[in-house]
């Protein structure tokens, strides 16, 4: 046994509470002057210092790793949130600007004059915003026809226009890309706008007649001599159409309000839109 007061025994199970130094002063002091005498006590204690700073080390190493885990785990986390309302935001955007489910309205769209010639309407109409799709509905028993005119329910592209711009009154018109000879009833978002019974013996413009004699071969493939294209320009709507090798053109002026018809030749007819002809260079087509 060591000189000291109290044997090394002792001091070694105190050793762990001397180092947190959670023992009284005077137990403090008499570690001290044991540990300054006795070499094997002394090499006890700093085995146990070497031992403790290792734990701690590896301790702050493990706290460190579990909160760069959680860290890590919380990005990809808050990534895979962020795709999903993403994800959410386009599919909705998608749903509400893309896909037409609403009608324009009476005010919205309108006929000014419709006419019937060789099964094929002319529908010249009035619309305010800028549809989504116009395509014609043939009802199941083949009498009655309906041009269906859709915008989103949310017009994001209203947003940015003017007032002055939204109230705008574009003119238009639809010509029917087949032959409609049974159809007895027109309709544009489901409001009748010619029936065979109050229309039929409408007088037709001569600019209409002229285009019929030319028929038009929308979408279709029966002939591949036969070809149809539409085209919009500012304020006007042109077709183009072959026949026999022979090339048309028809064009809408909506701000004059004139119709002139191209032929292939170079020659070209005009009239206003009740049919009135205005000028006339062409060898008669008829």
């Amino acid at each position: 046994m060591n000189e000291n007061n109290i044997n090394c025994d002792i001091v070694k199970d105190l050793l762990p509470l001397y180092h947190d130094k959670v023992v009284s002063d005077t137990t403090a002091i008499a570690v001290e002057e044991h540990l300054e005498n006795c070499e094997d006590c002394s090499r006890e204690y700093d085995s146990l210092c070497t031992e403790l700073s290792e734990n701690l080390s590896s301790e702050k190493k493990g706290v460190k790793a579990l909160l760069k885990s959680i860290k890590h785990k919380g990005l990809i986390k808050g990534i895979i949130i962020a795709v999903l309302c993403v994800a959410v935001l386009i599919s909705s955007f998608d749903v509400l600007t893309q896909v037409p489910l609403k009608k324009l309205s009476e005010d919205k769209v309108y006929a000014t004059r419709v006419y019937k010639c060789e099964g094929v309407f002319f529908v010249f109409y009035n619309q305010k915003l800028v549809p989504y799709s116009a395509k014609e509905v043939l009802n199941e028993n083949g009498k009655e026809l309906d041009i269906s005119i859709k915008t989103p329910v949310i017009d994001f592209k209203s947003f940015f226009e003017s007032k002055e711009e939204k109230s705008k009154i574009h003119e238009m018109n639809w010509i029917t890309d087949n032959c409609y000879k049974n159809v007895d009833k027109l309709t544009l978002n489901g409001k009748e706008i010619w029936s065979e019974q109050e229309n039929g013996d409408d007088k037709i413009p001569d600019y209409i007649k002229e285009f019929v004699y030319y028929p038009i071969t929308f979408g279709k493939e029966d002939d591949d001599n036969e070809e149809s294209i539409f085209s919009f320009g500012e304020n006007q709507t042109s077709y183009e159409f072959n026949n026999n090798n022979e090339s048309c053109k028809l064009t809408f002026d909506h701000d004059k309000k004139q119709v002139s018809i191209e032929y292939g030749d170079g020659s070209r007819k005009m009239w206003d839109l009740d049919g009135k002809l205005i000028s006339d260079n062409s060898v008669s087509k008829n």
